[in-house]
């Protein structure tokens, strides 16, 4: 600091301020535009996913349930359909 520089660090400059604010605004749109898309995917593939787990009719039941619930605990199910 011995050559006249100063220790305040330099202000910006109206055009580098508004660099800067363009740039935060195209980095918001982009954000925005990729999470509205990943949102959409996830409607349509969301819908898919559900349809796509497989049915049976319940045991003492006239109705239908998924297999992989019954699958995961027959013996809870059979529990409960006691009660």
């Amino acid at each position: 600091m011995g050559n006249g520089e100063s220790t305040q660090p330099r202000a910006a400059t109206e055009e580098e301020d508004l660099a800067h604010k363009e740039t935060a605004k195209t980095v918001l749109a982009v954000a925005g535009a990729m999470l509205l898309g990943w949102g959409l995917s996830k409607i349509v593939t969301g819908s898919d996913e559900k349809r796509d787990r497989k049915k049976m009719k319940a045991p003492g039941k006239n109705s239908v349930i998924y297999r992989d619930d019954f699958e995961r605990d027959p013996t809870g199910y059979f529990r409960s359909l006691r009660k």
